[in-house]
């Protein structure tokens, strides 16, 4: 059934691996991704909200392992079929001045991204990955960044969300815009929140 492959894996579900350990690994991206119930339109709020869901995903992760990322890479796996079960995938990337670790700011820059495929299409998946990761510094944070970390609002307002994800689950309290369910290997889209008017709501999101 699984070929020439098939051979590794048995091996494997018997306790056999020949492969060296390594135990220095460094994970080199981040990334969050759904596939969706439904097409959605590049252009359409609902693809944009789950960008941003992601975005504040990763940026949560970013910060529990307190690494920034410089570079943004949008995917979106477009819904025509190419045969035999494909489907055309287009990514963007940008590379920022300073390395982030704020979802607001991750997702300024993947929705900038995706403002600029203008194909009239529509996409079965949507993800979010950064790249070009630096550790924190906490010798230079303290030299250079206290100042602006003390006074800036979105650096207290992740520190505040961050606190309550950890002591009650990171879904008790969200931007108001998309809960995207932890599922592997994807991330799926579960359910929408919405306190007020859509663009209201995205415009302060994109904005703060």
């Amino acid at each position: 059934m699984f070929g020439a492959f098939g051979l590794h894996l048995h091996e494997l579900a018997n306790g056999r691996d020949p492969r060296s350990v390594v135990v220095d690994w460094q994970r080199q991206s981040y990334g969050e991704e759904s596939t969706f119930e439904h097409d959605l339109e590049l252009g359409s709020l609902e693809l944009k909200r789950v960008l941003i869901a992601h975005s504040e995903a990763v940026g949560r992760r970013l910060r529990a392992d307190r690494i920034r990322a410089r570079t943004v890479i949008l995917k979106l796996k477009l819904a025509r079929p190419l045969g035999g079960g494909h489907y055309p995938l287009v990514t963007r990337s940008l590379s920022l001045e300073a390395a982030v670790d704020d979802g607001a700011a991750i997702a300024r820059t993947a929705i900038s991204l995706l403002e600029r495929i203008s194909v009239p299409e529509r996409a079965r998946l949507a993800g979010i990955q950064v790249h070009q990761l630096e550790r924190e510094d906490p010798l230079q944070l303290a030299l250079f960044n206290a100042l602006h970390e003390t006074t800036s609002r979105s650096g207290r307002l992740n520190r505040a969300l961050d606190e309550i994800a950890r002591r009650f689950g990171e879904n008790v309290v969200t931007r108001g815009l998309v809960y995207a369910e932890r599922a592997a290997p994807t991330r799926r889209l579960k359910e929408t929140h919405m306190s007020r008017s859509s663009n209201d709501s995205l415009a302060e999101l994109i904005h703060c």
